[in-house]
């Protein structure tokens, strides 16, 4: 939809999810919004909801340049 459309212009692939870890060091949890490298190459559910978040977006933009694409060919041909 267009909001939606909308919303990714100005996130501008950007993503940021929060997620809680334990530090050992100093015994508290500490909140990240980016995944390091270990947790990336380690699957951390952090890094995988990035990634998804990452995909969705390419998804919706993806799916505007189709329709608009579909929308000049049916104009252009007159499907």
């Amino acid at each position: 939809t267009a909001e939606q459309l909308a919303a990714v212009s100005d996130f501008s692939s950007d993503v940021r999810v929060a997620a809680p870890f334990y530090n050992p060091k100093t015994g508290t949890n500490i909140t990240t919004v980016r995944p390091s490298k270990l947790q990336r190459r380690r699957h951390q559910i952090n890094s995988l909801a990035v990634t998804a978040a990452e995909r969705e977006l390419e998804l919706l933009e993806k799916k505007n340049t189709s329709g608009q694409t579909k929308t000049l060919a049916r104009t252009r041909y007159g499907w």
